[in-house]
């Protein structure tokens, strides 16, 4: 069955004598299962190297920190190469509600805030969701004990204060600066005074498909409205999250 799909992608010229060979040299009963990236120019031994070693062929796909959850999709489709329909079912969060990382999320909520930002290997042929999963292990990390309880102590839900560092990780790039940031919003939160975010305003504006402007009517807009963000607005590092416990 290898040999026949080898021959059917050009790899081979024959794959009746792909069998022969790899019996001859005792290569037949090693061959690993994966995705490959092999071509035209190897040789059969050559194929046959790589397929015995599991020489897989993987690529890093990339989500960046402040991205929001359309732009995640967007670089899945355009960067990674994955199918839309396939990344857009992915990113559905009922897929992964058995995750230890969406544990403090609300059940109605979306994945928005809960893809860590980072370079994730994948396999060729691997599935979309292999890649989010990845994602979420590495969120769920964020939540040890102490985190936690500073969390706690500060009178927020674990959810609540993803939304805070999303903003804190939209507001500033800074390390030094998220600590006082999220100081500031804690302390308007606190206290009953509206946000005033600009980048929350402009996350409203975008999802809603309006004018980017920082008095757009939506619910997000901390100019407008007190409390926080319906959700998170973004996804978070962990030192936007530091900064918040």
């Amino acid at each position: 069955e290898i040999a026949t799909l080898l021959e059917s992608r050009d790899l081979i010229r024959s794959a009746t004598a792909f069998d022969i060979y790899s019996r001859f040299d005792s290569s037949r009963n090693n061959l690993q299962a994966g995705g490959y990236r092999l071509s035209p120019s190897m040789s059969s031994q050559e194929i046959l190297d790589i397929l015995t070693a599991g020489d897989v062929a993987s690529d890093l796909v990339t989500i960046l920190p402040g991205q929001r959850i359309d732009q995640i999709l967007a670089s899945l489709i355009n960067d990674a190469g994955y199918d839309r329909d396939a990344a857009t079912a992915a990113l559905q969060a009922n897929l992964y509600t058995d995750h230890p990382a969406l544990q403090y999320k609300p059940a109605n909520a979306t994945l928005e805030g809960y893809l860590y930002p980072e370079s994730y290997q994948r396999q060729v042929g691997e599935p979309v969701e292999n890649v989010i999963r990845q994602a979420l292990d590495q969120t769920a990390l964020l939540f040890d004990a102490e985190t936690l309880a500073g969390i706690q102590a500060q009178g927020l839900t674990p959810h609540e204060a993803v939304i805070i560092a999303s903003i804190v990780e939209k507001e500033v790039d800074n390390l030094e600066d998220k600590p006082v940031v999220a100081q500031v919003f804690l302390k308007r939160y606190k206290e009953g005074i509206m946000l005033g975010s600009d980048v929350t305003a402009l996350y409203g504006a975008q999802v809603a498909g309006m004018e980017l402007a920082i008095f757009a009517d939506t619910p997000y807009n901390t100019r407008i409205y007190t409390g926080l963000t319906p959700g998170p607005i973004s996804n978070i590092s962990d030192t936007a999250l530091q900064a918040v416990a």
